[in-house]
């Protein structure tokens, strides 16, 4: 399970011993409401979550950063989606301003 949090960090929780597998923060991450939706990748290699106007990409594996998506969105980024198949994913703003990424 991804669980964000208003500390601004990102946790993946193994649901069987609720053990903290990985925790994700960066600099580029700011939790800006409290229904913010991350969501992980297909096959969970990456971990993607919206912050203050960008987007932020997670390694699953090292829990650092991957990419910062920036300069898209005009308001705070609330909710993403990754494509289950391919690279693609969405993501939608305070706005309501949804950007598809190829």
């Amino acid at each position: 399970m991804l669980t964000n949090s208003q500390d601004n960090t990102l946790q993946y929780v193994d649901l069987r011993t609720y053990k903290v597998l990985k925790r994700f923060e960066s600099d580029h991450y700011t939790n800006t409401s409290q229904t913010n939706k991350a969501c992980l990748s297909a096959g969970a290699q990456y971990v993607l979550v919206g912050g203050k106007e960008n987007i932020i990409v997670f390694n699953t594996k090292t829990a650092e950063v991957e990419d910062v998506y920036q300069d898209a969105h005009t308001s705070r980024v609330l909710g993403c989606y990754w494509q289950p198949i391919g690279q693609q994913f969405a993501s939608v703003d305070g706005l309501g301003g949804l950007i598809i990424w190829e």
